[in-house]
C-alpha cells in the first residue's frame, strides 16, 4: 500500500492527495468499526479518485481502450467519468485487481 500512496502523490495535485488520505482514515475507521477489512476500505479509499483529474480527453481514451461505453447521461455529466474509469486505471496504474 505504501508504493500506492507514492504513486498517488506523484500523480494527483496536493490537495486532492491530501483529500484522498482523508476518505482512506475515515473508510478505514468505518472499517473497523463495522468489521469490515480494514485492508480493503483503505485501498478503496485511497483508489476512489485516483482518475478524478484526468482531463475530458484522456478519460475518453482510457474508456475506449478498455471497451467502456459512457450513456448519454454519461456523456451529459463528465464528473463522474472518474468514477467509471477509476477501476481500469487502480489496475493498470496502480496494480491493483
Amino acid at each position: 500500500m505504501a508504493e500506492i500512496r507514492r504513486k498517488l502523490e506523484k500523480n494527483l495535485s496536493n490537495d486532492r492527495y491530501q483529500h484522498t488520505l482523508g476518505v482512506a482514515y475515515t473508510a478505514a475507521a468505518l472499517a473497523m468499526r463495522y468489521q469490515a477489512s480494514i485492508e480493503d476500505a483503505e485501498l478503496a479509499g485511497l483508489l476512489h479518485d485516483c482518475a478524478k483529474e484526468y482531463d475530458k480527453k484522456e478519460s475518453l481514451s482510457i474508456a475506449e481502450k478498455s471497451g467502456i461505453r459512457f450513456s448519454a447521461a454519461d456523456m451529459a455529466a463528465p464528473q463522474i467519468w472518474h468514477a467509471i474509469i477509476g477501476p481500469v486505471v487502480a489496475e493498470k496504474k496502480y496494480g491493483v485487481a
